[in-house]
C-alpha cells in the first residue's frame, strides 16, 4: 500500500506523501477493509516507523 501510493503519488504530481501523511491513508485503509480489521491489534510503532522509513527510501 504504502510504496504503490508513493509511486503513484509521485507520478501523477511529482510530490511525495510524508510518512505522516502515509499512516492516515493506512489508518484509512484499515477502516475501509474488511481483510485489514485485525491490523488494529499491532502496535501502531511498527506502522509509523515502516512509513517514516518508506518516506526517506523514496526521498
Amino acid at each position: 500500500m504504502g510504496l504503490a501510493a508513493c509511486q503513484g503519488r509521485y507520478d501523477a504530481e511529482g510530490t511525495r506523501w510524508s510518512g505522516v501523511e502515509l499512516h492516515r491513508l493506512w489508518n484509512r485503509a484499515k477502516k475501509t477493509g474488511p481483510a485489514l480489521g485485525r491490523w488494529g491489534e499491532n502496535s501502531k510503532c511498527i506502522c509509523q516507523k515502516t512509513f517514516r522509513d518508506l518516506y526517506q527510501a523514496f526521498a
